[in-house]
């Protein structure tokens, strides 16, 4: 999905703002902005559109555009992501190791 698939406007919007925030951090959007958490929620999506066009169109992805690139919501996760489950220590920042994938 990783190749095929980057959240856009579209899917972005359809998140509250504590899932944004949540993305943000996982996909190391939150990194360039300190202050992420006093967006309002249309900065939110547009930063975070942003960032992943960004990640997709750089020749040399730095270590933020690779978090980006990598990240993919839990549904678009295979195996499937099961939300009860206990998760590892080392595990719930959101993104996902090729190992995993």
């Amino acid at each position: 999905m990783r190749q095929h698939w980057s959240p856009d406007v579209a899917f972005l919007s359809r998140r509250s703002k504590p899932q944004l925030i949540d993305i943000a951090q996982a996909s190391g959007a939150a990194a360039y902005a300190s202050a992420i958490a006093t967006y309002k929620k249309s900065e939110l999506v547009s930063a975070l559109t942003r960032h992943f066009e960004d990640a997709r169109a750089a020749t040399q992805p730095n270590e933020h555009h690779q978090k980006a690139l990598a990240w993919l919501p839990d549904a678009m996760r295979f195996p499937a992501v099961d939300p009860d489950a206990e998760m590892p220590e080392d595990a719930g920042d959101g993104v996902i190791t090729d190992a995993a994938a």
